[in-house]
């Protein structure tokens, strides 16, 4: 996996403890499993409108379980 490069002085030393992360805790309820079955299904479909609604579904539970600010996919990423 690609990640953003070493920071030289700034924040390294959170930079190398969260590369050193190894799990990631999720939401409970199969909030995202449904949520990526949509993406799923809406990519075989090749439907990008629902695709990108599924995906802003994704972010939004993931920024509110992870207590994120809001956020939000390039509009043009697909499609």
């Amino acid at each position: 996996m690609l990640t953003d490069a070493l920071p030289r002085n700034t924040n390294r030393a959170g930079f190398l403890e969260s590369d050193r992360i190894k799990t990631l805790d999720l939401p409970q309820g199969g909030r995202l499993l449904a949520i990526t079955k949509s993406i799923e299904s809406a990519m075989k479909a090749g439907q990008s409108a629902a695709i990108r609604r599924a995906w802003a579904d994704f972010l939004a539970a993931t920024s509110d379980f992870y207590e994120l600010p809001a956020l939000q996919a390039d509009a043009n990423w697909y499609g």
